[in-house]
């Protein structure tokens, strides 16, 4: 079809530029005298195929860059499928397992599949999808029985069953045996409020869609949870912070022990240095692909490396980037907050929190290294003093009293 309108706009073309041979047409056909009294017509034509040409044109252009788009996402998610290979016999999967967790992420609409060997929060969002569907479709009890204990499997190999103290949890799933809270439920004099129940209370058991709390009859007062139940689990958990999960009872009994199913809404509670907060400012420096000392970045020569919008604290940056980096991977970083820099702060790369697919790009969690105390506290000081000026304004002023506000918990949703 473009073909024909090129060949026909080449056409008008060239009646235009041979004026005898366009006159020999037009007495031919009987045209001359028409367009003498009203060239109107002869006008129209040449717009209507003239608009055509364009948006065949357009058109033409659309499809080559559809194609080249499916070329690359094609290209994509082949190299994401060979790095989920790669990745798959390191973890030792086997094939139900592989199957499982394909299918899990064909679910979810992933494209770039090896991204679950890097994110735990895509991971458990897979799972928490898998698990609303076996409820949903009411799978036989013997079916359901086998895939949890694949999805524990799974858990265990990619090594998301006890996460490291610096990365947050994303489902009760990911809270480690032993762990000790305590228990909040629906108060019975006031409606809508929470009180302590269970002082003190031990997850004992933790299987694919349930856990189990156990708590001492003889010393709390016994709790006889109704089935459906609406409760909360608050825990510290060492080396992070404060949590609150909230949770649906499945049965308790006199001797105490608890039965709960397993959630994703977290609350996640941090101490003054480890308070975070979304800031624009910009991060410049250098990215070391490879592991290296402190002192080697002297001399050694790193890439350059921007970071546009990062949530900052005490300890490091979470931030977006659409490069894949690695664990360890060193950055030396330079940034101003408040009309206060930062030179020379040294970052290091803990892991990838998820793939965000619309958005393409990672979402990193690193941590400062090597950096001093007083350094840190200037850090906290004017994360602090960001938050306050977008809470009561720019004209906000911190003072030395001020800085009592900073001790104490601060909570994050």
């Amino acid at each position: 079809m473009l073909l024909r309108f090129v060949i026909l706009f080449a056409g008008i073309i060239l009646l235009v530029s041979e004026p005898v041979l366009a006159e020999g047409i037009l007495d031919q056909i009987g045209w001359r005298d028409s367009i003498r009294k009203d060239p109107t017509p002869v006008i129209l034509i040449g717009i209507i195929i003239v608009s055509i040409f364009f948006l065949a044109y357009r058109a033409w252009l659309d499809t080559r860059e559809k194609i080249e788009k499916r070329k690359i996402r094609l290209e994509e998610e082949e190299l994401s499928r060979k790095e989920f290979v790669r990745r798959r016999r390191e973890t030792g999967l086997n094939e139900r397992e592989v199957d499982l967790l394909l299918s899990m992420l064909k679910k979810k609409k992933v494209s770039k599949i090896h991204a679950v060997f890097e994110s735990v929060e895509l991971f458990e969002t897979c799972v928490d999808r898998e698990i609303r569907d076996l409820t949903l479709r009411r799978t036989l009890p013997e079916k359901r029985k086998e895939k949890g204990m694949t999805i524990m499997s799974l858990r265990e190999k990619l090594g998301y069953c006890n996460l490291a103290s610096n990365i947050s949890l994303v489902s009760t799933r990911n809270i480690t045996l032993g762990q000790t809270g305590s228990v909040y439920g629906k108060s019975a004099k006031v409606p809508g409020r929470m009180v302590l129940m269970i002082n003190r209370a031990e997850i004992i058991e933790s299987g694919p869609f349930t856990f189990k709390l156990n708590y001492d009859p003889q010393i709390e007062e016994t709790c006889n949870f109704l089935s459906g139940e609406k409760v909360s689990f608050s825990f510290a958990r060492e080396g992070d912070a404060r949590y609150r999960a909230f949770l649906t009872v499945l049965g308790s009994r006199s001797t105490g022990t608890i039965e709960l199913q397993h959630s994703s809404s977290l609350k996640r509670s941090q101490s003054r240095h480890e308070f975070r907060f979304e800031t624009p400012i910009s991060v410049t420096g250098k990215l070391f692909k490879k592991p290296i000392m402190s002192d080697d970045t002297e001399t050694a020569e790193g890439e350059p490396f921007v970071i546009k919008t990062c949530t900052i604290s005490g300890g490091g940056l979470s931030f977006v980037h659409d490069r894949s980096l690695g664990a360890d991977d060193l950055l030396k970083i330079n940034f101003d907050i408040l009309e206060t820099s930062f030179t020379d702060i040294s970052l290091k790369i803990i892991c990838a929190l998820t793939y965000d697919e619309e958005l393409k790009v990672f979402i990193y969690h690193a941590q400062f290294v090597d950096i001093e105390n007083a350094t840190r506290e200037r850090i906290v000081k004017k994360v602090f003093e960001v938050a306050r000026r977008q809470e009561f304004g720019d004209d906000f002023v911190v003072d030395d009293e001020d800085d009592e506000l900073d001790d104490g918990i601060y909570i994050v949703n």
